[in-house]
């Protein structure tokens, strides 16, 4: 085994870019996840973040009815604010609006009776209206699709990379090998060559290398 890493020294470059390699892939592999989770908890399914009603022109701010409401985070929302918020009941979502920060937590927190009964006072949305509310959300799913595609990309562009790499430097071991293998023969006596087979010889050259190639790549 020392004598088969003995092979190895003259590519200690190259094996250290492979396990960089190694670890940026394990990296993004986990990233992928990640992605998908904050797509679905922030945008998918974040209509339960509140709306706080703001000036007329705000940035980023929407339209609805004759107020202007922009999503904010929750550890944005103010003890002050004047808040509307969505939420789902049955196939139809409703805008339930002019909450406390009190009001928003309860509704996300409210169990299906309870919004059976918040859903006989709240106005329901249509699919203009919702698409509208919830534009910044689906420029989000955009966002996190794009990302999850570049993620997919840098890991397929690195697999090859590694791939390559390894190729190369296994054929390049195999190469020096093989000339040490053939060089060696060339020194034995015409004795040896009378009592060996040839198909024996060809075995330790091309197979036996190939594969020792295999362990290395």
């Amino acid at each position: 085994m020392k004598r088969l890493l003995s092979y190895l020294k003259p590519h200690k470059a190259v094996m250290t870019l492979v396990t960089l390699l190694v670890v940026l892939i394990t990296a993004l592999e986990l990233y992928k996840p990640l992605i998908i989770g904050d797509a679905i908890d922030s945008y998918i399914e974040g209509y339960g973040v509140p709306y706080e009603t703001v000036p007329e022109g705000t940035q980023g701010a929407v339209a609805f009815g004759d107020v202007w409401l922009q999503k904010v985070s929750e550890q944005d929302v103010h003890q002050n604010g004047n808040y509307y918020q969505i939420f789902l009941y049955g196939d139809h979502y409703y805008m339930m609006g002019n909450l406390d920060v009190e009001g928003c937590e309860a509704l996300r927190e409210a169990d299906a009776e309870v919004l059976a009964a918040y859903a006989e006072t709240a106005k329901p949305l249509s699919k203009a209206e919702l698409a509208s509310l919830r534009k910044t959300d689906f420029s989000g799913v955009c966002k996190a699709a794009v990302i999850y595609l570049v993620v997919l990309l840098a890991i397929f562009a690195c697999n090859v990379l590694q791939t390559w790499v390894l190729q190369k430097m296994g054929q390049d071991i195999i190469y020096r090998m093989r000339e040490e293998v053939f060089t060696h023969i060339h020194t034995l006596s015409l004795s040896f060559f009378n009592t060996t087979p040839v198909g024996k010889l060809v075995t330790r050259v091309a197979n036996d290398t190939e594969a020792v190639n295999e362990m290395f790549t």
